[in-house]
C-alpha cells in the first residue's frame, strides 16, 4: 500500500490531505472509496461548491489536493479553482465530470487544473494522480526554501592569495555561522584548495562537470570531501583536464549546492579568461554566468 510525501526534505511518503467537492452522492462515494487505496485522508466533503472564502473558513490551510465535480455549477467551480490555484500553487486541483466538453476542459486547465479523472474511476488511476500531486507539492516547497548564498573569490593574477583567502574564509565561516558551508575549487587547471586545507580528495569538480546531465543532490554529495572543521569541499582535479570552460555546468553545479548549503564559497582562481572570452571583464562574466545572489571578493586586497 502506497504512502505519499509532504516533506520535501524526506524520502519517505506521508498521507495526502484531500478536499472532496461533489453534488452526486453515489459518484462522490465511489471516488472516496478509490481514495482509500492510496491512503489519502479526506479532510472535508462538500455537497455544493463553496466560495473560496467559505472554503478558507471551513478548512485549515495546508491541504494538498482538491477534487471538484464539474457537473454541478461549472462557473462557480471554475471561480473556486482559480482562487485556490492563485492562493497556493502547491495545491493540486483535480476535476471529474461525466460530460465530454472540450471547451470546459480547456477553461479548467487555464484555471490551474492538474488532473482530470474520468469514469469509471479506478483506484490505480487515482493513486497515480496522487503520486504526481505529491511530487508537485515537494517540488514547490523545495523551491520555496531560501537558497544559499554564493561568495566567489577571484584574483587578478596568479599568486595573489585567492586560495588562501577562500579556504580560510570558508573554515572560519563554518565555525562562526554554525551553518552548512561548502568550498568549491573552480580553478580547474591549478586549483589547490584541498592542499591548502590538508585533505585528500577522491573526486573533484571535474567529475561533477563531466556528469552534469546526471547531477543532483545525492550524486553531488558523493563527490564532496569533509574537512575537520565541518566544512565540505569539492576540490579541483589532481590531474590536467581537457575541461577549460565553466560555461556549461558551473551554473547547474552551484544551483544544486545552494539548495543544500547555506553558504557556497567558490575559489575561482585567477585564469578567468577561459570562462567566456575577453571582450567583457572576466570577473563580470563569471558573475553573470553563475548568477543569483553572487558576491565577488577580489583576491588581491589593498
Amino acid at each position: 500500500m502506497s504512502t505519499f510525501a509532504r516533506d520535501p526534505d524526506s524520502l519517505s511518503m506521508n498521507m495526502l490531505s484531500v478536499i472532496l467537492i461533489g453534488r452526486q452522492c453515489e459518484r462522490r462515494e465511489k471516488l472516496a472509496k478509490a481514495l482509500e487505496e492510496p491512503q489519502a485522508r479526506i479532510l472535508r466533503r462538500f455537497e455544493d461548491c463553496p466560495s473560496f472564502d467559505a472554503l478558507s473558513q471551513s478548512v485549515e490551510p495546508g491541504f494538498d489536493v482538491v477534487i471538484v465535480d464539474m457537473d454541478g455549477d461549472p462557473e462557480r467551480a471554475l471561480d473556486l479553482i482559480e482562487n485556490i490555484c492563485s492562493n497556493d500553487p502547491s495545491v493540486t486541483v483535480m476535476i471529474y465530470s461525466s460530460r465530454n466538453d472540450p471547451e470546459l476542459l480547456v477553461r479548467c486547465m487555464r484555471a490551474g487544473v492538474r488532473e482530470v479523472l474520468t469514469e469509471p474511476i479506478r483506484p490505480t488511476t487515482v493513486e497515480e494522480a496522487l503520486v504526481r500531486a505529491s511530487a508537485r507539492r515537494s517540488e514547490v516547497r523545495r523551491q520555496k526554501k531560501v537558497a544559499g548564498k554564493v561568495l566567489v573569490f577571484a584574483g587578478a593574477k596568479g599568486g595573489s592569495g585567492v586560495t588562501t583567502l577562500a579556504s580560510n574564509f570558508a573554515v572560519a565561516l563554518t565555525k562562526e555561522s554554525g551553518s552548512r558551508v561548502v568550498l568549491v575549487d573552480l580553478d580547474l587547471q591549478l586549483g589547490d584548495a584541498a592542499l591548502a586545507l590538508g585533505i585528500t580528495s577522491k573526486f573533484s569538480a571535474v567529475d561533477a562537470l563531466r556528469n552534469v546531465n546526471r547531477l543532483d543532490s545525492h550524486f553531488l554529495s558523493t563527490l564532496l570531501t569533509p574537512h575537520s572543521s565541518g566544512l565540505s569541499v569539492l576540490a579541483a582535479s589532481n590531474e590536467c583536464t581537457a575541461i577549460h570552460s565553466l560555461s556549461d555546468g558551473a551554473a547547474t553545479l552551484l544551483r544544486i549546492l545552494r539548495e543544500d548549503f547555506s553558504y557556497v564559497v567558490v575559489d575561482a582562481g585567477s585564469d578567468l579568461g577561459h570562462i567566456h572570452g575577453r571582450d567583457v571583464p572576466a570577473v563580470h562574466r563569471l558573475a553573470r554566468m553563475l548568477g543569483c545572489g553572487l558576491e565577488l571578493l577580489q583576491g588581491d586586497c589593498y
